[in-house]
């Protein structure tokens, strides 16, 4: 099913890179809180400009959404999903944001992870279920992790471009030099030779975008700042359940680093034409996930990252 709101922008259409520092928590990795808040208005305006598709629908089966931890918010979850110009799904990636507020973390899915996962049902790869539509992408994550997801949101790979020409060009992913075009950062992940390769460009992708975006400051270089916030508006795909003032709390309560946000990749095994999620591996990623204890799991994806100020 194609998501109405794609037919806002033509030139979107089956063209889509996500890149999942990008999600709900942009103005957190450009600016300290007073930057956040005086430029609150012009980064809600931009959310609230983003194109819409609707929010994944019950089903039998959901999981259900874990009790927040004793004073904490409820964690937030997104489903990224990066695909080609020719809309083949690359790669999947989980992102929680903890009910602490306090830690982002990444889990990077294989696009030939072989699900549904229980034993004895006719199983598919995350990619075939992608030519369904984003929703059984959605679904099958939140059956693999035990857990329902809040929200899934695309970029799209002309937007992408934009971006990275706002930022005046992305430096540091290995193998892809400086990048002045995001077409130059799609072909770097999409040569990748296994789903578990795609996984880990995304993540070098990922990395150096962030450190680029710890160079914009918005106080001192406003006109820029509104170049990269222009450019996200008119490339990225969100649900329709992202309210603008869910956007702006979410943001005014957290207190992420842009070095320190996390990343783990699910581990896998090659499995016919396909690959199997090791079980003990799903295990340890799932208890974390419900006791919102995820980013003990993982490694800094930007370690290196520019000193982003503290917030």
């Amino acid at each position: 099913m194609v998501p109405a709101a794609r037919q806002r922008r033509e030139t979107h259409s089956g063209q889509v890179l996500s890149i999942s520092v990008l999600v709900g928590v942009l103005a957190i990795a450009l600016g300290t809180v007073t930057v956040v808040s005086l430029y609150l208005d012009r980064v809600s305006s931009t959310v609230e400009s983003m194109a819409r598709t609707e929010p994944v629908a019950g089903y039998e089966g959901r999981p259900e959404k874990a009790l927040p931890r004793e004073g904490s918010a409820a964690p937030v979850d997104y489903v990224v999903m990066v695909a080609g110009p020719d809309d083949t799904l690359l790669s999947v990636h989980l992102v929680r944001l903890s009910g602490s507020r306090q830690d982002l973390t990444m889990i990077g899915i294989p696009s030939d992870l072989l699900v549904p996962y229980d034993p004895g049902q006719p199983q598919q790869t995350l990619a075939e279920f992608y030519r369904q539509g984003d929703d059984a992408v959605v679904k099958q994550v939140e059956l693999l992790f035990g857990v329902p997801t809040d929200h899934q949101i695309k970029v799209g790979l002309d937007g992408l471009s934009e971006v990275v020409e706002a930022l005046g060009g992305v430096d540091g992913v290995p193998g892809a030099g400086k990048a002045t075009d995001g077409g130059d950062l799609l072909r770097y992940v999409a040569a990748a030779g296994d789903g578990p390769g795609r996984v880990d460009r995304v993540s070098e992708v990922a990395q150096a975008l962030i450190q680029r975006l710890g160079m914009v400051h918005a106080m001192t270089n406003p006109g820029q700042f509104d170049t990269v916030l222009k450019a996200l508006e008119n490339c990225t795909l969100v649900d329709s359940n992202l309210t603008v003032s869910e956007f702006e709390s979410t943001l005014m309560e957290s207190s992420v680093r842009a070095d320190e946000i996390g990343s783990v990749t699910l581990a896998t095994i090659v499995s016919g034409d396909g690959r199997m999620a090791v079980p003990s591996h799903l295990a340890k990623l799932r208890k974390a996930m419900g006791a919102d204890t995820l980013a003990e799991l993982a490694e800094p994806i930007a370690p290196s990252a520019s000193p982003t100020p503290t917030r």
